[in-house]
């Protein structure tokens, strides 16, 4: 075998080496994204769930009205207040 045919075999073992390196990363890649994506969905479940007790826009509307209700002086608010 030559000098040209050792090298030239030498360098073939050393990429097909390397391409099952990346191919083995680019596996391990795609597991660690599928199992990103899973954990995002499991939170818009999570989040989903939460909309029922929280609403934010509900309470910015309420938070108007009590305030809109107070600077009329309306005496339910303030009987509210006290208790």
């Amino acid at each position: 075998m030559s000098d040209f045919d050792t090298i030239k075999s030498q360098y073939l073992r050393q990429i097909r080496q390397q391409l099952k390196d990346v191919v083995k990363s680019v596996a391990s890649l795609d597991r660690s994204i599928s199992e990103a994506v899973s954990v995002s969905e499991d939170f818009k479940e999570v989040a989903d769930i939460w909309k029922n007790f929280y609403d934010p826009t509900l309470l910015d509307k309420l938070g108007e009205e009590y305030g809109k209700k107070k600077e009329e002086g309306n005496d339910d608010v303030n009987d509210e207040e006290d208790k």
